[in-house]
């Protein structure tokens, strides 16, 4: 693996962990902007890979960093999923509030109680 490559792999797996940690504490908009750094490093990888010619034949080291990204970008995942339906859960209780209390409608940018 190529010294740069391995940089950038590194590089991608330190944003993983920190987007991840950006996630848990509810940091959405940091872990956004990482996320745009992140497709940055993936383009500059395969730009490596483009021009390897054999030199960037996956080795076991490439492959175990490779491994840990993915598996820190399926906790992402599975926290963004976790997310999801907490505010889905949430809606459903605003509508049963709404419900409750005789507000029949919603318009766009506010409750209208009717």
């Amino acid at each position: 693996m190529r010294r740069d490559e391995e940089r950038l792999l590194f590089e991608l797996m330190d944003l993983a962990r920190a987007q991840c940690s950006a996630l848990h504490e509810g940091k959405l908009d940091v872990a956004l902007a990482m996320m745009e750094r992140r497709k940055v490093i993936r383009k500059e990888i395969r730009a490596i890979d483009g021009t390897a010619h054999g030199d960037g034949v996956a080795g076991p080291r490439r492959s175990a960093i490779i491994k840990e990204i993915l598996s820190i970008d399926s906790e992402i995942s599975e926290t963004v999923r976790g997310g999801m339906f907490e505010v889905a859960a949430r809606l459903g209780n605003i509508e049963k509030l709404r419900i409750l209390t005789g507000n029949v409608s919603f318009a766009r940018g506010g409750a209208v109680l009717t």
